[in-house]
């Protein structure tokens, strides 16, 4: 089965000019406002983040879930390009393979969607070149609660190009765990509350290495906050690209 996710273009640009320090002391390393930029990615719908699995599987569990056995898979190739609405431009080539769980009384309780692929995208921050690997799961298929809880564990290699930097590319890589994540699939901002650690490393063309750890956490407003281990945080609209 094949999924593919057609939508309107937009022009975007990108910052001519490296604001880059020239002074002695200036580093070369990824900053914390590149590496929120990541993040943000990694989350949004039309990078091929976070809300495009959460969108794929919601599909995925209302067109198949009745015509599948408990401990039966079924695989799909899903292709997406963008933006949607937006600043960013990418484009995405994932293969999934979903596994449907069921409880004792033989109820379907969670689906497992492992997925892996290719994807490419540009904003008005960063570019970049990732092979994303994870799973995502669904737990609550048989309940009656208007929510089902979700969780992410996913690994993203990348070479980033910084519009804050041009001159520099990191070869990157982010690990993301979601856990406890309530979603709302009937919503239109299905993300209702949850919680997720993260880390980024990598080193760039100019040699030097990095290491941030932070967390992100979903707010009711449907914003998400993302917080570093050194204090820094930033909060941003997850439906705003």
């Amino acid at each position: 089965m094949v999924f593919v996710f057609s939508i309107a273009a937009i022009t975007s640009c990108k910052k001519d000019d490296d604001t880059e320090e020239t002074t002695s002391t200036t580093t070369t390393e990824m900053s914390l406002t590149e590496a929120s930029a990541i993040v943000r990615s990694s989350l949004y719908e039309t990078n091929g983040g976070f809300l495009m699995h959460l969108s794929y599987a919601d599909g995925f569990i209302e067109d198949e879930l009745s015509s599948m056995n408990c401990g039966s898979s079924k695989t799909a190739h899903v292709l997406a390009t963008g933006p949607n609405g937006g600043d960013d431009d990418f484009s995405s080539d994932f293969n999934y393979e979903n596994t449907l769980a069921c409880d004792t009384s033989f109820s379907p309780s969670r689906f497992t969607f492992n997925y892996s692929g290719s994807l490419t995208y540009e904003s008005l921050e960063i570019s970049s070149s990732s092979e994303p690997e994870g799973s995502l799961l669904v737990f609550g298929l048989s309940d009656s609660n208007s929510t089902n809880l979700v969780s992410l564990n996913e690994t993203r290699t990348s070479t980033v190009q910084s519009a804050y930097h041009p001159n520099r590319t990191y070869t990157n890589t982010l690990s993301l765990i979601l856990s406890g994540v309530q979603v709302d699939f009937s919503a239109t901002k299905p993300i209702v509350s949850g919680f997720g650690t993260l880390t980024i490393s990598g080193e760039s063309n100019l040699g030097d290495s990095y290491e941030y750890y932070g967390t992100v956490e979903f707010n009711s407003d449907y914003t998400a906050s993302v917080t570093w281990s050194s204090g820094e945080s930033s909060t941003f609209d997850l439906y705003a690209d």
